[in-house]
């Protein structure tokens, strides 16, 4: 039997932090597509149920339009159960209309719910879906955790995994009190890349990471795992299946040494020519390195270059500026005297003098200041 895990979708996010307001409405519809589109792919390959591990909404308040296609798109694949488990960005306010959800999404509460996805044939193993939401004010009472041992048992959780047996925040799972507990596949939501591990003594755990990336923080591939259940042994097998429609890349670009603009598009030219970046990409280029006060360097312009060749560019500026006081000690020019002042200033950093220097060689080349 096969079964998707996905988690962190984030529909209805304000994307604004990089996109201005259209293109974050554009991107928040090709998310809501890109799941219907799973959903799509899910019937292709024969799939019979979707796991949501939390956060499928970003925020508690969600817009009746974006809750009205997440549940449309359910109620359109009746051959696919759907089981949903609420995360921290939408505990409150995703499925709080039950007469509205659809016959085939089942949902999950404070306490340990669980349902039987495949009751088998003979000779077959049952398989059992359980999870819990967490709670903000205490932790997960891993005690009333039942599995059947003879069962196939996914168990769904959202949060943090923690190794100590802590508890100091809501989402912290406690992973020492998971094991022995007969579960095969740990399917959890909130880290947003793919990530996976043992969990003792028989199954593991699995984080798929976010449906689609939103941010330069969710760098890469970024899609959801296909299991296929084996009802007669209870083996698992697992693969992770990129699904995005887009990708981020955030390229570093050493532009050290260079003293034109010119010079550092050729390094911006070298480290896209060594990336695998699509044109319906988002990238970031980060320009590092050391570079003289008297460099010149228009981001406008290296951005407005690479425009139109991805869906997004942005070009970062984290370089440092550096200046050889040497060569202006016996400097007679206004230039001059000018940089041994800002240099004999005691309140200032390093960094400081440098970016006050720059301004100053911009002003006194009539130059437009760009800070």
């Amino acid at each position: 039997m096969k079964i998707i895990h996905c988690a962190d979708v984030h529909l209805d996010s304000p994307l604004t932090s990089n996109l201005d307001r259209q293109r974050a409405a554009e991107r928040n519809n090709e998310l809501l597509g890109t799941f219907s589109d799973m959903a799509d792919y899910a019937v292709r390959e024969g799939v019979r149920a979707i796991i949501i591990a939390g956060d499928l909404f970003d925020r508690n308040r969600v817009s009746p339009s974006v809750k009205n296609i997440v549940y449309g798109v359910m109620s359109a694949h009746p051959e696919l159960i759907f089981f949903y488990l609420r995360g921290n960005h939408d505990t409150e306010d995703a499925g709080n209309q039950p007469q509205n959800l659809p016959a085939n999404l089942k949902m999950f509460g404070s306490d340990w719910t669980s349902y039987v996805l495949w009751s088998g044939l003979s000779g077959d193993r049952k398989i059992s879906v359980t999870g819990a939401e967490f709670q903000k004010d205490h932790p997960l009472d891993y005690s009333e955790l039942m599995t059947d041992p003879e069962s196939i048992n996914l168990v769904v959780l959202h949060g943090q995994l923690s190794e100590y047996g802590s508890w100091s925040r809501p989402e912290d799972i406690d992973i020492q009190k998971l094991e022995g507990r007969n579960i095969d596949y740990l399917a959890l939501g909130h880290i947003h890349q793919y990530r996976t591990g043992k969990l003792a003594p028989r199954g593991k755990y699995c984080y798929p990471g976010c449906l689609e990336g939103r941010g330069f923080d969710e760098k890469g591939d970024h899609g959801f795992v296909l299991l296929d259940v084996d009802v007669r042994t209870g083996q698992i097998e697992d693969t992770f299946v990129p699904f995005a429609k887009r990708r981020l890349y955030e390229l570093n670009v050493d532009i050290t040494g260079c003293m034109t603009t010119a010079d550092m598009m050729e390094r911006m030219w070298e480290a896209l020519r060594g990336s695998t970046c699509r044109q319906t990409d988002m990238v970031k280029f980060v320009l590092n390195g050391e570079i003289s006060v008297e460099c010149e360097k228009n981001l406008d312009y290296l951005e407005q270059q690479f425009n139109e060749m991805f869906y997004f560019v942005r070009v970062s500026d984290q370089s440092r500026l550096a200046v050889d006081y040497h060569d202006y000690e016996l400097d007679v020019s206004l230039k001059g005297e000018f940089i041994r002042l800002v240099q004999s200033a005691e309140d200032l950093t390093g960094q400081e003098k440098a970016e006050t220097i720059r301004c100053g060689l911009q002003a006194l080349n009539e130059e437009d200041i760009s800070l």
